[in-house]
């Protein structure tokens, strides 16, 4: 989750050390910071990070609890020039602040039924940190699907992982889209709403976890109660009640 500039209010915050800058694609970036003592957080929930100029913006975790680290994925903003230099000048052992750890995107225990995570671009990072926790480290029983939406084939940075998954798991499976066709993209492509309520035309037994922009997010939830999901099965950080 990434949002618009937002100016700081009094919030609980936790000093971290960059421990690795690396790039994921040209556009995004992986940063690894160490993990306070005292800070604690679910697979799925996103931090604040504290700029220089009094603002913070909002990153999802893109790895599981038990990791001594924090892994952050930060798309580089074509318009967000703040940010943009931060990333561009962020250095390994420097020192950085983020919030503690909120949303509602978290997986929610002991409910063993089938689960579609459908995620747009970018917005993958939290259902890495939840795929890999239960798939990798809980030994899932139950379907699981993944629908992960692209703009561009150099946007799949986590492709190759998730086909490990499907080998070492049985329960779960996905689809990486691209929004258009291309030469060299050997996967499917077209739209993302599409595929999705064509494979799963009934939702009456099912949860959803959505991650992407406002508009995106709306429109499936809205479709996916015409397929039966129950509201109370549909999970976002947005508040679509109003």
């Amino acid at each position: 989750m990434a949002s618009a500039v937002q100016h700081l209010e009094s919030d609980l915050r936790f000093e971290c050390m960059v421990l690795s800058h690396t790039l994921l694609t040209r556009t995004l970036h992986k940063i690894l910071i160490t993990k306070p003592k005292l800070f604690e957080y679910k697979a799925g929930n996103y931090i604040k990070i504290y700029l220089k100029d009094n603002t913070y913006r909002l990153y999802s975790i893109a790895n599981t609890p038990h990791h001594p680290y924090i892994e952050l994925h930060i798309q580089e903003p074509s318009q967000d020039n703040y940010i943009k230099n931060f990333l561009r000048t962020l250095k390994t052992n420097e020192n950085i602040f983020i919030s503690d750890s909120m949303g509602n995107l978290v997986y929610p225990p002991k409910i063993n039924q089938a689960t579609l995570f459908v995620a747009g671009g970018y917005a993958f990072a939290p259902f890495k940190a939840i795929i890999e926790s239960l798939c990798i480290e809980g030994g899932v029983t139950f379907p699981i699907f993944l629908y992960w939406g692209i703009s561009n084939i150099s946007d799949a940075y986590y492709q190759n992982e998730l086909q490990k998954i499907k080998r070492d798991v049985e329960w779960f499976d996905f689809k990486v889209i691209l929004s258009k066709s291309a030469t060299k993209w050997k996967g499917d492509s077209g739209n993302l709403l599409d595929f999705i309520f064509y494979d799963d035309n009934n939702l009456d037994r099912h949860n959803m976890y959505v991650c992407g922009s406002m508009s995106m997010v709306s429109t499936i939830y809205h479709k996916a109660l015409r397929h039966n999901l129950l509201p109370s099965n549909f999970y976002s950080d947005y508040d679509l009640t109003t």
